[in-house]
């Protein structure tokens, strides 16, 4: 499992962890893996080919302790949102946004694991014709008919036009990187969007446009959005979307009022977002704004 601390636009600064639990996991503020975590007897037959050297502790039972968890940032950025990458060979990459406390800037750093345990050390994300501006950011891997993307924003400042881009990726890194057409709503940083498999082939986008308004927009072939739809309602956060095939798609957000606290909602569409349910509460007030 993996998390981070979301820090958003609040100042201040957590690490980027990993950990392991019997029956689950939280974000905690975590503390760097030991190095004799690492199980050196666990690949003998494989000395060519040596572990990355950070590893998940040992499983542990709920609940969590600092000494449970592997931190994967740096400790001097804050970390925000992160996506995790099957690798064509196997194996998966961790890809996560960090900026600096007074988010002047942002950028994406990926860590790689062969087996789920052990990881190398994150460093900075190189993609190539991406990251002109001061901010990347908003990391999505979407995997379509057997290919993994990364999809991802780029802006040059928080509130000014925001940049969608692909890149696919590959054992060694990322392929070429694709701007992408406008996706409709996107009107900022901000808009935070998120992209996933809608379950049919196609690619969801679950964002909020400069009002604040929860969208979510699809696309056949993972380039080209349609006309996102507007679902929820005035100042919605931390959206999510999910497409469970023939027709179904599940939208997920936070809002609040000024006389309610925040919480958790939901809402079904049967017929591929034409028309959704009323929004059902998942919780009465949340303390934690970004679920």
């Amino acid at each position: 499992v993996a998390c981070s601390a979301f820090g958003m636009l609040c100042a201040f600064s957590r690490r980027f962890v990993l950990m392991a639990a019997v029956v689950g996991a939280a974000c905690a503020p975590g503390v760097d893996a030991p190095r004799d975590d690492v199980d050196d007897d666990a690949d003998d037959d494989d000395e060519d080919q040596p572990l990355p050297p950070l590893a998940v502790p040992q499983h542990r039972p709920l609940p969590l302790l600092e000494d449970d968890v592997l931190r994967l940032g740096s400790g001097t950025t804050v970390d925000i949102l992160s996506a995790l990458a099957p690798l064509p060979s196997g194996g998966h990459r961790l890809v996560f946004e960090t900026s600096d406390e007074e988010f002047t800037f942002s950028r994406l750093r990926a860590a790689t694991t062969p087996d789920g345990t052990h990881f190398t050390e994150a460093t900075d994300l190189a993609l190539g014709g991406v990251g002109d501006g001061a901010f990347v950011a908003a990391p999505s891997v979407v995997v379509v008919d057997g290919v993994a993307w990364l999809y991802g924003e780029d802006a040059d400042d928080l509130f000014g036009a925001a940049r969608l881009f692909r890149a696919r990726v590959t054992d060694d890194g990322f392929g070429d990187v694709e701007a992408l057409p406008p996706l409709p709503g996107h009107d900022s940083l901000l808009s935070w969007p998120r992209l996933v498999d809608d379950g049919a082939g196609g690619v969801l986008a679950a964002l909020r446009d400069g009002r604040s308004v929860t969208r979510v927009a699809g696309s056949a072939d993972g380039v080209e959005f349609g006309g996102a739809l507007v679902v929820g309602d005035d100042g919605g956060g931390a959206m999510a979307a999910v497409g469970a095939g023939s027709g179904l798609l599940v939208f997920t957000w936070q809002t609040s009022t000024p006389t309610t606290p925040m919480r958790s909602v939901f809402q079904l569409s049967r017929d591929d977002g034409a028309t959704w349910s009323d929004p059902v509460a998942v919780t009465d007030a949340s303390r934690n704004v970004h679920d």
